[in-house]
Order: structure tokens, then C-alpha cells, then sequence
């Protein structure tokens, strides 16, 4: 080790790199050259050796470990995961906006085609119609509260934004343990949002 907190073995310094993040103490143990590692609760702890067999598989149950221990804390990252959700929500709802009137736009073109086809279609192209407009009208009073970038931005790139955020979140999340209430209730919300990107990317243009 060239200092207290790196690691020869790549398995390794992933392992100290997530201990270090969540706030876990090291002390060097002079016995095997290595370390020591106490959770913030001074519940869990586990040496790291420089050398032994099968390093890297111990390496990763330590990160399990770390992940699943309930003393540290882990306040900060997730507010930070409820930072990207909120601003995933809002590029969702945004996004989902614009496709709902590009939607209404084309259904309330079909119903003039329609008008003009044939006179027996006329009932079924003024339903079609005054619903097109009226969804357009929703689409339109709600597009009125969305900042006039994302209006302009189009719906894919803000699809594209927001699945940014989600994917972040769910990045964050994988490292914290997942017996912890909040935990548990940001999971639940980022694959809330993550399956409305998919339903609006299945919405929008190839």
C-alpha cells in the first residue's frame, strides 16, 4: 500500500474506495502489513490483506458487506438520488406533455382525412376529432407550466435527460443497503420512473 486508503489489487480498491465513500474507519495493522476496516457503528469489521487466494471474491463479499451494513451513513447520496429522481420526474412529465400533443396533432389530421373519405365516416371522424382536441387543449394548458426549453427541446431529448437521472439513481442505489426503509422506497420510485421512460421512448418516433 502507498498510502492508507489504495490497493495493489484492482478487486481491492474498489472494496476501500466504497468503505471510504460511506464514511468506514481504516487503522494498519502491523501483523500482515495491511489494514483494518470498522463501520461508522463500530459494528462490522474485516482486515485487508495484501496478499491471500482468491482475493477478489473476498474483495466483493466485503462490498456486500459494506452495502448491506445499517450504521453508516448514508444520508447524503440519498438525497442525492432524490435529486435525479425529482429532476427525472419532471423531464418524464414534460416529455410525456409534448408526445401527448404531437399525438393529438396527428389524430385531429386522420379525422380530416377521415372527413374527407366518405360521408358514412363522419360520426366515427367527429368523435375522433373533438377528442384529439380535447386532448390537445390538456396538453396545452399543462404545457403552459413547463419551462419554454424543454418545450422547445423535444420530447426525445428530455426522454434522453431523464433516463440519465434514473440510470444515475439506480447506479447510487445498488451500493446502499437494501434494508433501509428509504432505501427500499427509492428503489420503488426510480422503477416507477424507469418503466415511464420505457413507455414514452415506445411512444416516440423511430
Amino acid at each position: 500500500m502507498s498510502d492508507e486508503w489504495s490497493h495493489d489489487n484492482p478487486a481491492w480498491q474498489e472494496t476501500l474506495d466504497l468503505a471510504r465513500k460511506y464514511g468506514w474507519s481504516s487503522k494498519k495493522n502491523s501483523d500482515h502489513g495491511g489494514m483494518h476496516l470498522m463501520c461508522p457503528g463500530k459494528v462490522h469489521e474485516f482486515p485487508v490483506y495484501m496478499t491471500g487466494r482468491s482475493t477478489e471474491n473476498v474483495a466483493r463479499s466485503k462490498r456486500r458487506t459494506i452495502r448491506n451494513c445499517e450504521h453508516q451513513n448514508i444520508a447524503e447520496p440519498l438525497d442525492q438520488v432524490e435529486i435525479h429522481l425529482g429532476k427525472a420526474q419532471k423531464l418524464i412529465r414534460s416529455a410525456e406533455l409534448l408526445t401527448d400533443r404531437v399525438e393529438a396533432e396527428n389524430s385531429m389530421e386522420h379525422a380530416v382525412q377521415m372527413l374527407g373519405l366518405a360521408e358514412e365516416n363522419l360520426a366515427q371522424a367527429d368523435e375522433v376529432f373533438d377528442a384529439a382536441v380535447e386532448k390537445l387543449e390538456q396538453a396545452e394548458d399543462a404545457l403552459s407550466a413547463i419551462p419554454p426549453d424543454e418545450v422547445t427541446e423535444g420530447a426525445s431529448k428530455l426522454a434522453g435527460e431523464a433516463s440519465s437521472h434514473v440510470r444515475t439513481a439506480r447506479l447510487a442505489l445498488r451500493d446502499l443497503p437494501p434494508g433501509n426503509e428509504r432505501v427500499k422506497a427509492l428503489r420503488e420510485r426510480t422503477e416507477s420512473l424507469r418503466e415511464r421512460v420505457l413507455a414514452l421512448q415506445a411512444r416516440l418516433p423511430r
